[in-house]
């Protein structure tokens, strides 16, 4: 049982990777926004469809918790979970931190 770990482990860490990869990739920063974050957290099922995304975490600013949960969404369906997974489901939490552009 133990030597399967680490396989299923780096599978599950190159997944997610991809996951996080995926998602910044449909992220767009709005400028000048000041420092603020939104913790987003969804599940992604097998066949790497995905449940609505919930805030966690709020920027307190709508527009902004808007922006992160649309780059979620706009990045699924994902790849089917790897079958070395095990699991129905994974769930993902994501941080997107808006940082000031530097003038």
């Amino acid at each position: 049982e133990m030597e399967n770990e680490p396989e299923g482990s780096s599978a599950l860490s190159q997944y997610v990777g991809e996951v996080y990869k995926r998602v910044y990739s449909k992220w767009k920063t709005p400028l000048g926004s000041k420092f603020k974050d939104v913790t987003v957290s969804f599940t992604i099922f097998s066949k790497g469809n995905i449940n609505t995304p919930v805030v966690r975490k709020s920027a307190r600013d709508k527009n902004l918790d808007s922006i992160a949960v649309s780059a979620i969404i706009d990045a699924a369906p994902f790849p089917e979970l790897p079958e070395k997974l095990k699991r129905s489901n994974l769930k993902i939490n994501i941080i997107f931190k808006y940082v000031p552009e530097k003038k």
